[in-house]
């Protein structure tokens, strides 16, 4: 199987900012929403490098719905706070993620 080095790439940063952020930042951390951001870019290019063309749409749904639902279930555990800044960072890598996806496809070398 072929893997892309952006997929790689893509993977090893979802686990880097993944684990950022079950770090004990919190949500007054000047990086929260920056990691937000990155986080769901990276896991955006990276579903989109290994979903095949017709499942793009329910992937990105479901990237989009579980972060909606992180949030809402951080509301009921203890010492967690849900943000609807969370939400809009989210989405907004949720897009770019999108954005790097298509403008840099094809130029992108399979190895």
């Amino acid at each position: 199987m072929i893997i892309s080095r952006i997929t790689w790439a893509c993977t090893i940063l979802v686990v880097a900012f993944g684990l950022l952020g079950l770090s004990p930042l919190g949500i007054d951390h000047p990086y929260d929403k920056l990691l937000h951001l990155a986080f769901f870019c990276s896991a955006t290019v990276l579903a989109l490098n290994i979903t095949p063309p017709r499942f793009v749409l329910p992937v990105l749904a479901f990237l989009l719905i579980g972060s909606v639902g992180i949030e809402v279930v951080q509301a009921f555990i203890p010492d967690r706070t849900a943000s609807i800044g969370d939400v809009i960072a989210n989405a907004t890598g949720i897009l770019a993620g999108v954005g790097f996806f298509k403008n840099t496809t094809h130029i992108i070398t399979y190895y």
